[in-house]
């Protein structure tokens, strides 16, 4: 019995260690892009929102950042970017318990990219991702080849009152990831899909 309840309280103290989030505020688009990581609650306070473009410009060009690898299949661990058609974006790999919020609650906060052929965020081997007050897009019309939000063999994943808009082709993509849920949300101005699901489950 003494056993039983020595497991049970160790096992109690892991998902309250998991569970812990340390809060950043943050008002740049540089604060956010370094704010981001694991076991994080990253606050967006700026009212006029982030444009993440010249951020991740920058970082890439100063070496603050380091391009997404592909041939790890996805097992790094950081935050990245990767070069499309017509600029760069933002890969988050290998993070878990992160939430991405307003200061406000139900007052969303938006994120944006100027590239049409990128994701406005993309997750990759990541688990528990909540993205809650937030308005997600891009800045240009027209037509691209990617999303406004990806995840890519990611889990237990929450979008809670966000708007999520185009240019780009769809408003999520899902590929072999799972637990995903979507409330009180719109995809709007997308050039094809609502979403795209391929090799996911729940």
């Amino acid at each position: 019995m003494r056993r039983i309840i020595t497991l049970s309280c160790l096992a109690f103290i892991a998902v309250v260690a998991f569970a812990a989030q340390k809060r950043i505020m943050v008002n740049t688009s540089e604060e956010f892009i370094k704010a981001l990581g694991s076991n994080r609650e990253v606050v967006v306070c700026n009212e006029d929102g982030l444009l993440l473009t010249p951020a991740i410009e920058k970082m890439a060009r100063n070496k603050e950042l380091k391009m997404f690898d592909y041939s790890t299949d996805g097992l790094q661990t950081g935050i990245m970017y990767d070069q499309d058609t017509d600029g760069i974006g933002l890969y988050i790999s290998g993070i878990k318990n992160l939430t991405i919020t307003s200061n406000v609650k139900g007052d969303r906060r938006s994120i944006e990219v100027t590239p049409r052929y990128v994701n406005v965020l993309t997750f990759v081997n990541c688990e528990n991702i909540k993205l809650t007050d937030l308005l997600l897009g891009h800045t240009k019309d027209g037509y691209c080849s990617n999303g406004v939000v990806g995840f890519s063999k990611c889990k237990d994943i929450s979008i809670d009152n966000c708007g999520l808009f185009g240019c780009g082709t769809e408003g999520i993509e899902l590929r072999q990831s799972s637990h995903f849920t979507m409330t009180d949300s719109e995809i709007f101005r997308c050039s094809y899909y609502i979403m795209h699901i391929i090799g996911s489950s729940d």
